[in-house]
């Protein structure tokens, strides 16, 4: 939360999007509520559904994804959101 509300929060170039590996929908959401999830959530079952997301997925969790407006792929990491991050602050200082 700290690092959404520091890097991305007040970015209007950047868009946090949460797809859910829990297939327990109720402590899912009771989790986003706790932590007053700020960005749009995908629920686990909608998200297997959607292919760009399958697709784009690293194996493991948690995985990170920063994908441009076309979709094309600029970092991706599966347990480490550092990788992420760094091309984040790359791509973003001005």
């Amino acid at each position: 939360m700290e690092y959404y509300n520091s890097d991305i929060a007040k970015n209007n170039d950047v868009e946090l999007i949460w797809a859910s590996a829990d297939s327990d929908e109720g402590s899912m959401e009771d989790w986003a509520k706790k932590e007053k999830f700020p960005w749009p959530t995908i629920k686990f079952k909608s998200a297997r559904k959607i292919d760009e997301i399958t697709k784009l997925a690293p194996r493991g969790v948690p995985g990170y994804v920063l994908v441009d407006a076309e979709g094309n792929v600029l970092a991706s990491q599966a347990g480490s959101s550092q990788p992420v991050k760094d091309k984040l602050k790359e791509l973003t200082k001005s």
